[in-house]
């Protein structure tokens, strides 16, 4: 935000100006043209330097194998190809638990060229990408259309036509693909199953008609609008709509809770609490103590026991999960088979190959399992859940897992939510031995992989880092950040899979 060039111009011709930014950093400039009035007409922004720009190489296998140890090899030049020498940060994430490969991630050179100052409405894709990924031309018409704006100084009101007001208290209905050429029968049936109640409507010459949603019973909560079935020419569709008033249902006003008011603070006599005179006809009757025992409330092991607790629900002993190795043998315990069920994970049904996926989780993750014999489930679940479910539930608070930022669909095979993990400890945690990844389950359900805070790159050899891979399938993200001596940023981006 510095200004580094400024000249008076008369545009009474074609200007060509030159403006010397050899000493300028790389970043976006930002031009802007004035009146004599040294009002702002116009702005773009062009981005200059684009030679000053660090290029990451990371080369790693495609594919690896879980459990392997994996190595890659980064170097890093400038604009010309020459190897770079500075101070780097390097990142590398289980995809599925941590950064989503799809997401937008900023690095540094987003935020020191492109932040604050370019537009936010860039392409998903484009951000997915990373501008500083992409070539300088495209780069370029990104700038100039995303990056120009025309000011306008002239704000007296516009004269044009006034927006039609919309009729929130309609009930607007119409037949689909009626036409002059084709004109179906016109006489629709209104059907409200509150009463019940059938009106009888018939529609103009487009297949259009409104009725007021007052006219209707107050009794009525849904409506069904259908053609008449006896009419050979009948309308092949029908469709109704309501207006919807999205400003007012925004409306923070609406959602403004409201005070209660205790019982207490107000006195109002009930009718069973006035005094009753016992006249000369009624026996009163000595007192009679009456002796109850309070129901014992029934604790649900997790919501789905209560949710279908008519149902066929069986719930594994937590000592049976507390002592089984794995999920398998834990079903075995309760003489409980996985056949044909469906499996369902913190509320995600899983589809395709669920016990790849649950079969890495630690057992001690795991705070309750709960099978639905049966087709109780086949409402919620549909067909494949014609033979039971297995609902499964993670206690996020027994591990590492207990912090986490939001849900987000992260593993696009089988679109299911699964938590995004934050655990920062010690440098020494990023780097576990093979051993300590196979028997601490705390390690092993880890976003973050591998983390450096500061690698040296000397220019010349390139840096070969090695860590234990995913025990699991998935994706992995490698993110690099950093500066070089000579005052150069850059950031990098690769991927590779576990399979």
């Amino acid at each position: 935000m510095t200004q580094v060039f400024s000249r008076e111009i008369i545009l009474s011709k074609k200007q060509r100006i030159v403006i010397d930014t050899d000493q300028l950093p790389a970043g976006v400039a930002n031009i802007t043209l004035f009146d004599k009035e040294l009002t702002p007409i116009a702005e773009r922004l062009v981005y200059v330097n684009s030679d000053k720009h660090l290029k990451f190489s990371i080369k790693a296998d495609k594919v690896y194998d879980p459990g392997q140890e994996t190595e890659l090899a980064i170097s890093v030049t400038d604009g010309q190809g020459n190897s770079a020498e500075g101070f780097f940060s390097i990142a590398v994430t289980d995809s599925v638990r941590g950064i989503d490969s799809g997401l937008f991630t900023p690095g540094i050179e987003y935020a020191f060229n492109y932040h604050p100052h370019f537009q936010r409405n860039l392409p998903p894709k484009v951000l997915v990408k990373g501008l500083e990924n992409i070539t300088d031309t495209e780069r370029d018409l990104l700038l100039m259309v995303y990056g120009w704006s025309k000011f306008n100084w002239d704000f007296t009101p516009a004269k044009g036509d006034d927006k039609q007001l919309a009729n929130y208290d309609l009930l607007n209905m119409r037949i689909l693909y009626a036409s002059k050429s084709h004109r179906a029968d016109r006489s629709l049936n209104l059907i409200s199953l509150e009463g019940p109640s059938i009106r009888h409507l018939t529609t103009n010459n487009l297949g259009e008609i409104s009725v007021p949603l007052d006219s209707l019973p107050d009794i009525t909560r849904s409506v069904t609008l259908m053609p008449n079935v006896k009419n050979k020419d009948r309308a092949s569709g029908s469709m109704l709509s309501i207006p919807y008033n999205e400003q007012y249902f925004k409306s923070n006003k609406i959602f403004i809770p409201q005070p209660g008011i205790l019982s207490d603070e107000y006195n109002i006599s009930l009718p069973y609490q006035k005094y009753i005179p016992i006249g000369e006809k009624t026996i009163e009757l000595a007192e009679i103590p009456v002796f109850g025992h309070a129901r014992e409330k029934k604790v649900y092991r997790d919501q789905y026991e209560e949710r279908y607790k008519n149902s066929h629900v069986i719930s594994i002993d937590p000592e049976i999960l507390r002592t089984s190795f794995d999920l398998t043998s834990a079903l075995n315990q309760a003489n409980l088979g996985m056949g044909g069920l469906l499996i369902v994970l913190d509320g995600q049904p899983l589809y395709d190959q669920p016990f790849d996926l649950i079969s890495t989780i630690p057992m001690s993750e795991i705070s309750s399992i709960t099978v639905l014999k049966g087709k109780g489930g086949f409402a919620r679940y549909g067909e494949r859940a014609k033979f039971g479910v297995i609902f499964i539930t993670r206690d996020l608070n027994s591990s590492l897992m207990k912090v986490r930022t939001k849900w987000i669909s992260q593993n696009k095979k089988d679109k299911m939510l699964v938590p995004i993990d934050i655990y920062r400890k010690t440098i020494e945690y990023y780097s576990p031995t093979k051993f300590d990844l196979d028997t601490d389950p705390t390690l092993q359900g880890r976003a973050t992989i591998l983390w450096e805070s500061e690698v040296y790159f000397d220019g010349k050899e390139p840096v070969k880092i090695k860590y234990t891979n995913l025990n699991h399938n998935g994706p992995v993200v490698i993110i690099i950040n950093g500066a070089s001596v000579n005052n150069l940023i850059g950031a990098g981006r690769a991927s590779y899979l576990v399979e």
